[in-house]
């Protein structure tokens, strides 16, 4: 997969780049739920029949950093790299990420209809129903479809549910704020994961095994709401369930159900289900030996 940074200022009648006739996904796509995997879906079905490439354009950083009078989006369900693998995992051969500046921000839509649309060789664009963009929104799905005739051809993909609720990045945040992870996989489609490096491993056996680890998430990533879940730690050949703490910003302190080995540092973490705080008798032994160990090594300092 091909990915192009792109930036806009008001002096600019093309963009620095060389567009391949495609067909464009469009979108935010923060998670890459099920309904965003529709659309790109759709637009790679549209690809293949038409015998084009397949493209996505996506924006950095998200709208509301820019935009004023919004609450603001810092935090993401899927940080630009981890999209970028799985665009990558769903076919898609261009990537076009357009930085959201403020001059971006202040475009009009028939501007960005005639510049990254018709400037980037889109044959066909496809979006969900509630795409807007351009100044204050004004574009939407009714007036490019109008705009495209003789142009390129528009298909809008309809609201996609889950037991009567509209599948949105909107409603799985909600869902993490409340702790509600195990509901999660039903909008998302796989289960909500986080992507970190092992800073410390600790409680070791004779054999270099660890029991517990503390993984250090990015500073994008949307976590949990505080407290103790049921996860499951993999490093791409092995997978060790434990539970995790979450009250420690973007550190996150896993105990681990066996001792492991770890054959690499950057890891992920499969969040199951928040737990009620009532562990087995092992896990509190587990908990006591260590926070007891910490306190010896503590004094020896």
């Amino acid at each position: 997969m091909q990915t192009v940074n792109l930036s806009y200022s008001p002096a600019d009648e093309n963009l620095d780049c060389k567009p391949e006739p495609c067909v464009m996904a469009l979108g935010f796509f923060d998670g890459v739920h099920r309904g965003h995997r529709k659309i790109i879906e759709t637009a790679g079905e549209i690809a293949r029949e038409k015998n084009l490439k397949l493209a996505v354009m996506t924006f950095s950083p998200h709208p509301s950093q820019v935009i004023p009078g919004n609450k603001k989006i810092v935090n993401y369900l899927t940080p630009l790299p981890v999209k970028e693998k799985i665009f990558r995992d769903l076919g898609v051969e261009i990537l076009y990420v357009v930085n959201f500046n403020r001059d971006f921000s202040r475009l009009s839509h028939e501007g960005f209809t005639k510049l990254f649309l018709e400037g980037l060789k889109c044959r066909h664009a496809v979006a969900g129903f509630d795409f807007q963009f351009g100044f204050k929104g004004l574009g939407n799905m009714e007036w490019l479809t109008s705009a495209g005739k003789n142009k390129f051809d528009v298909t809008t993909v309809t609201k996609l549910t889950e037991r009567d609720i509209k599948i949105s990045s909107t409603h799985i945040r909600n869902l993490l704020n409340s702790g509600q992870v195990q509901l999660i996989s039903a909008f998302l489609g796989r289960q909500y994961e986080t992507s970190g490096i092992i800073v410390k491993k600790a409680f070791k056996d004779k054999k270099g095994k660890c029991k517990l680890v503390r993984i250090e998430a990015g500073e994008e990533c949307y976590l949990p709401a505080d407290g103790y879940y049921l996860t499951e730690v993999s490093d791409g050949k092995r997978r060790y369930k434990g539970i995790c703490n979450t009250s420690g910003g973007n550190v996150l302190e896993i105990l681990l159900f066996e001792f492991a080995r770890f054959e690499a540092e950057e890891v992920t973490v499969n969040w199951l289900e928040k737990q009620s705080g009532t562990f087995s008798a092992q896990v509190k032994q587990d908990l006591f030996d260590y926070m007891a160990a910490e306190r010896q090594a503590s004094r020896v300092i």
